[in-house]
């Protein structure tokens, strides 16, 4: 009991009480006020996306990382394969990861997964980031698909679910790791989501559901979860304006349409067990709202 007035800031032989931003600084304040509400348990894992161009860009970020206190991290399709950043060094990536209280919660990569020419050679790929990210706390390998310079085709959408079926089933089968579709606005906007999530095996291939790229694309992101909710394996968390730009844009969480609290309340009372990783903006204003506004621990 000592030990838990000492560290919560409770008055102990003379130390003062913590204010309220000694709570804030600390991340407590949101999920000591989600357990005030009787909020659910948490019970997935939180933490961000993002990618880097070079092995100084990965000590720059692991460092921030871990000075912001976040333990999860997805690697973004945007940078480089650390899979051949770090190959033959893999035990140096794991130094890194360990020194930092560090986990690899999913791998994000983009492959020609509709060419049905390419099989083997994903099969081949995929085994190999699965084997290297596994190591590093990896649960998933969250799939993009490479632009095509036209609409998807219906034989385009049977070749993709004929290589993500049996990619997803050998490395679920010799890692333990899922795979998920990652659709972008565009893959969005085409109309992609439902075909793929029709024509794929459940069994070997799931959801990345990122709810900035859903609503940006025009579906209604909080629906869209909750109807492919069996599927999910990820949620990437983002916010849109469709008035920022012209267009719509994309911007700091909080800031736009996108009903972040009655998500993640829906995620809390359908006990989601995947990851919920902030992408885009700035580490700390994403970790700040993540503990702060949605009661979540990282």
């Amino acid at each position: 009991m000592l030990f838990l007035k000492s560290r919560l800031g409770l008055r102990h032989n003379g130390v003062p009480m913590w204010n309220r931003r000694d709570w804030i600084r600390f991340g407590l304040a949101g999920p000591i006020a989600g357990l005030r509400q009787g909020a659910a348990a948490q019970t997935f894992l939180a933490g961000v996306s993002a990618g880097v161009q070079d092995e100084e860009g990965l000590r720059r970020l692991t460092e921030e990382l871990a000075r912001l206190g976040i333990r999860y991290l997805e690697s973004s399709g945007g940078g480089i394969r650390l899979a051949d950043l770090y190959a033959g060094r893999e035990a140096e990536i794991k130094d890194e990861f360990d020194r930092r209280n560090l986990k690899l919660a999913g791998y994000a990569q983009y492959s020609m997964m509709g060419d049905a020419t390419r099989r083997q050679e994903l099969i081949e790929l995929h085994l190999r980031i699965a084997r290297f990210a596994q190591p590093l706390g990896a649960r998933y390998i969250t799939q993009l698909w490479t632009p095509l310079s036209r609409k998807p085709v219906a034989e385009d959408y049977r070749n993709f679910a004929a290589n993500v079926n049996e990619v997803g089933r050998r490395v679920l089968g010799e890692t333990g790791l899922g795979m998920g579709f990652h659709a972008e606005r565009e893959d969005v906007v085409a109309g992609m989501l439902e075909p793929v999530m029709e024509s794929s095996d459940p069994r070997f291939f799931g959801l990345v559901a990122d709810v900035g790229h859903f609503q940006a694309g025009g579906l209604d992101q909080l629906a869209a979860v909750k109807k492919y909710r069996s599927r999910i394996i990820a949620i990437h968390l983002r916010d849109f304006d469709p008035m920022a730009q012209g267009r719509g844009a994309f911007v700091p969480l909080g800031q736009g349409v996108i009903k972040l609290a009655a998500l993640i309340a829906y995620l809390r009372e359908t006990s989601f067990t995947g990851s919920v990783n902030a992408e885009g903006g700035v580490l700390e204003a994403n970790r700040d709202y993540m503990v702060q506004r949605l009661g979540l621990e990282l």
